[in-house]
């Protein structure tokens, strides 16, 4: 673990600090990637104006993809790492706690009000690619960098492995703290190094791959907030990966309630099982409460129909739990995130 530096300016915790042009975020010196973690602290302070209040009583409802959820006591979406840094000191004075939201899938809100700070990181979206002289691709990527986007775009360079993650929503940021899964890799194994904040101290720190100890839909980061990673893939043949993408992307779209409100998965497949299937077999496909449904597309996904709530979604995961362990004798575990309001 090392520290990024950072900037010894100390703006006003009231104010998200925001820079002049998003593309400046990085440059290349002398042959290596320097994030823009970096460049913005050295950046003059006559280029970061400060344009932006953190905002209150903030819906999140519509800020998630299941579409549900209560209002933030506090909000904000800075664009640098001296954003965050400032956020974090916003909730120091007030000693709130902060809750970080990418792009809003694999999360279920509670309905009631949060007094917390929700620190969105989804203007930190920024991504480019260097090929290595192994042939290789190196990204550099924010965290609120959309995962879909990054994908397609190692596609093009002939990444077949990336090509697996087609369909799958959500942010870099996301894919990387829950190691998220295709049917052949999980994100995690791109990952050679990540730029994060503890949680805690508000300290800016550079955590390896194998520091960040990747598991099944999992990662040991805790109480650190990925803000950024540098990625590395296998280029190939470009036509190759397009296949794949486009074959897995229309397996997706048969199985899946991809255009439907959803979270994504609801559960973790158990070891040598597929939760999806326990459901179904469950007799589940279909089940309601309120407007949550069981798909009856995937059984692993529960859709908003209209006016889903919190307490309906939660209700309709335990019957699901139930169920599943009274006839199966399996336990089945969140794959999601639950905000309890």
């Amino acid at each position: 673990m090392t520290a990024v530096p950072k900037s010894d300016h100390v703006p006003s915790p009231e104010l998200i600090i925001h820079p002049a042009e998003a593309s400046a975020r990085r440059q290349q010196v002398a042959g290596s990637l320097v994030s823009f973690y970096e460049y913005s602290s050295r950046k003059p302070r006559a280029e970061q104006p400060e344009t932006e209040v953190v905002l209150e009583n903030v819906s999140l409802a519509e800020r998630t993809t299941l579409r549900v959820g209560g209002p933030a006591r506090f909000f904000a979406e800075p664009e640098t790492s001296e954003g965050v840094a400032s956020a974090f000191r916003f909730a120091q004075t007030r000693s709130i706690e902060i809750k970080v939201l990418g792009g809003g899938s694999n999360l279920l809100v509670g309905d009631g009000p949060h007094d917390a700070l929700v620190l969105s990181l989804r203007k930190m979206r920024d991504f480019h690619y260097l090929k290595s002289s192994e042939g290789k691709y190196l990204i550099s990527a924010d965290a609120g960098a959309s995962l879909p986007g990054v994908v397609a775009s190692g596609v093009k360079l002939g990444s077949t492995e990336l090509a697996s993650f087609a369909g799958i929503p959500g942010t870099v940021g996301g894919a990387i703290r829950m190691n998220a899964g295709s049917p052949v890799t999980g994100f995690g194994k791109f990952v050679e190094s990540i730029v994060c904040v503890d949680r805690t101290t508000g300290e800016f720190l550079s955590i390896s791959h194998d520091d960040a100890g990747f598991g099944y839909r999992t990662s040991n980061l805790g109480s650190l907030i990925v803000l950024g990673a540098t990625l590395s893939i296998d280029g190939g043949s470009r036509d190759e990966a397009r296949e794949l993408y486009k074959d897995h992307l229309r397996r997706k779209s048969i199985a899946q309630p991809l255009t439907a409100k959803s979270a994504g998965c609801i559960f973790r497949n158990p070891e040598g099982a597929s939760a999806g299937k326990l459901v179904e077999a469950s007799g589940l496909k279909g089940r309601c409460r309120g407007g949550a449904e069981v798909s009856s597309k995937h059984a692993n996904f529960i859709i908003n129909r209209g006016g889903a709530t919190y307490e309906d979604v939660s209700a309709l995961i335990e019957e699901i739990r139930e169920v599943v362990s009274r006839l199966h004798g399996v336990n089945l575990s969140l794959e999601i995130q639950v905000w309890k309001s």
